[in-house]
């Protein structure tokens, strides 16, 4: 069974267009002789004597560049790898760098770009992955156009390439909502058995400290910044101290209202007594 790949573009090479050779080529897969051409229509044909897979077909490609092409293979227009839903490509070293050379004024810009079909929408994702051994990974980042994204490696920083949390930003951040998560609230204030500091602790505190007691200093929190989920149960913990105090107040109030009436009821009897005894 003959398979054949397709390169539309134009190869660089020292050979002259319209040339036919044969080249020997062997890997640990098969060993097998390919047969090129170089067309008018700088079209790139490879055919092989057995099925094989794209990995190796970019494999004989990168070599038939080193070997023929005077070490790069130059392609002027798309080159289309079509493996059924699992095309790769494969690189022997660390890093593969793809953009416009040094030297040239262009700008890179990397899309992914579902080629569209009238069976429904389609979705781009990109997927990073690290790899525990040959046959065991695990995806740490995806960004997806559908469903959920997510970032599982490590600190994220914007505005910043030093981020001190799993995300820093170095600027203002801007939400309709935001929900923290806590461990705990502040209603233990209510409970019977809480401790609630007299007024006249609580004007000690401020005088010797300057603040009030469980918040901060100020020169804390400029150096370490503020744990709002934290500071939201402290701040409401004092809210509930001061509604105590003025429950309390309102009490006294009361107590204080009775008496002032109780004796203004004593004294309107007593005056009646005087006027009574003037007559």
């Amino acid at each position: 069974m003959k398979t054949q790949l397709n390169l539309p573009g134009k190869c660089r090479s020292s050979s002259a267009q319209n040339v036919m050779f044969n080249i020997p080529f062997q890997t640990n897969f098969l060993t097998m002789k390919m047969k090129t051409k170089f067309s008018k229509k700088s079209l790139l044909r490879i055919e092989l004597s057995r099925a094989f897979s794209t990995s190796l077909v970019l494999l004989i490609i990168m070599t038939l560049g080193r070997q023929v092409l005077a070490q790069e293979l130059v392609l002027d227009e798309n080159l289309f790898i079509n493996n059924g839903q699992n095309s790769a490509i494969y690189f022997p070293n660390h890093n593969l760098t793809i953009g416009t050379k040094s030297g040239t004024y262009y700008h890179n810009s990397l899309n992914l770009k579902p080629g569209g079909s009238d069976s429904g929408v389609l979705y781009s994702t990109l997927r990073l992955f690290t790899a525990n051994s040959p046959d065991s990974h695990t995806e740490k980042i995806r960004i997806t156009t559908n469903g959920n994204s997510f970032f599982n490696a490590g600190k994220v920083g914007i505005g910043t390439d030093n981020p001190s949390d799993k995300l820093t930003v170095n600027g203002t951040v801007k939400c309709k909502k935001a929900r923290v998560t806590l461990e705990g609230f502040a209603d233990f204030v209510f409970e019977k058995n809480y401790d609630l500091p007299t007024l006249e602790e609580v004007e000690r505190h401020i005088n010797e400290n300057g603040h009030l007691k469980d918040i901060p200093k100020e020169a804390e929190v400029m150096e370490n910044g503020l744990d709002l989920g934290e500071m939201n149960v402290k701040l409401l913990q004092k809210v509930e101290e001061l509604t105590l105090y003025v429950i309390e107040l309102n009490k006294q109030a009361k107590t204080q209202q009775a008496m002032m009436e109780k004796q203004q009821t004593t004294i309107a009897k007593q005056q009646e007594i005087i006027e009574e005894l003037q007559r």
